[in-house]
């Protein structure tokens, strides 16, 4: 028998005592090159990716970049850090955005009517798109303990988390840029 979770410490105590796992094995969250051969496994079965590398390659960057930030960190030494979908990432989560931009190409496909192999082809967009329907998902989730993992990654604490949001950051750049040109 196998178990299997995302969460050791919401697992009941019986089921996990001494002598119940032969072995423990932890499997950490893919970092942005293993984000990147994830999604070239993924995107390399969809026959409509030209260049599963490269848009691999794009897609990771594109997961652990600040357009994919949920939230701002701020530590007890005062720095701040973007946490990013990247953080929260896992294969199921890639398999899911190569998923969602698959049905994205068919549903467009299906509305415009095309048939042709350039209308059906998966871009960068469409993956785009997916990552970001996948972000505003997260959005709604709790991730406190996801926080407490980063921290203790890390050898330090969050004193402050801020939620990001598309208009806070054009509101942020327009005051800051407006703060410039006085």
């Amino acid at each position: 028998m196998i178990l299997a979770t995302n969460r050791p410490d919401r697992l009941d105590s019986a089921v996990v005592r001494e002598g119940r796992i032969d072995r423990r094995i932890r499997v950490n969250r893919p970092d942005e090159q293993d984000a990147k051969e994830v999604f070239r496994i993924y995107l390399g079965k969809v026959p409509t990716c030209t260049d599963p590398e490269a848009m691999a390659e794009e897609a990771s960057r594109h997961l652990f970049s600040d357009s994919s930030r949920l939230l701002q960190l701020t530590t007890a030494h005062g720095e701040t850090f973007p946490f990013t979908l990247g953080n929260i990432g896992s294969g199921a989560m890639i398999a899911g955005i190569v998923d969602r931009a698959t049905s994205l190409v068919m549903h467009g496909v299906i509305a415009s009517g095309a048939r042709s192999k350039e209308a059906m082809r998966l871009t960068f967009g469409h993956v785009q798109e997916a990552a970001g329907q996948v972000r505003e998902a997260m959005r709604l989730v709790d991730h406190s303990d996801d926080i407490r993992s980063w921290a203790e990654s890390r050898a330090t604490k969050v004193v402050k988390v801020v939620a990001h949001s598309p208009q806070l950051a054009a509101a942020a750049t327009s005051e800051s840029l407006a703060g410039a040109s006085s």
